[in-house]
């Protein structure tokens, strides 16, 4: 479970400033260009928490795949193929698809255990069922909506 105070946008704070108190360690979005970009970095073996990275294309090229693909990822548990994090959405223009982000969630889950041959083990042995680790992922995504008060 993440700390309570991490969870909290605190008046004013800025975006840096936030990142700068989530969890730092690196990890890989399993997207192959972008993992060996963040690994050529000097010290580093992936992103971590404030990287930015920018995606650009023509209309129609995938480019909100790829980031739905790396959202799901990083949302989903280690135990379904993900890495457990919380993911902070800036969305500018209101359109994020919270419909196909829960599709990829639940299609990527389904996958990794088809692929493990076993489910998630809760702790008291039972798998978890898919639909419940989709809820709890997508409860690790933020969708912050920026405007403007001009």
């Amino acid at each position: 479970m993440e700390d309570p105070e991490v969870l909290t946008i605190k008046r004013d704070e800025t975006a840096q400033d936030l990142f700068r108190r989530m969890d730092c360690r690196p990890f890989v979005l399993g997207i192959p260009p972008i993992d060996r970009a963040a690994a050529a970095r000097p010290g580093s073996t992936g992103l971590v928490a404030g990287d930015v990275v920018e995606v650009f294309g023509e209309s129609g090229s995938g480019k909100t795949e790829v980031l739905m693909g790396a959202v799901a990822r990083t949302v989903l548990p280690e135990a379904d193929g993900g890495t457990g994090r919380l993911v902070v959405y800036f969305d500018h223009d209101s359109r994020l698809n919270v419909a196909r982000l829960e599709q990829i969630v639940s299609q990527r889950a389904t996958a990794h255990r088809r692929e493990q041959h076993h489910g998630t083990q809760a702790a008291s042995g039972e798998a978890v069922p898919v639909d419940e680790v989709v809820r709890q992922s997508l409860g690790r995504v933020w969708q912050i909506r920026c405007s403007t008060t001009f």
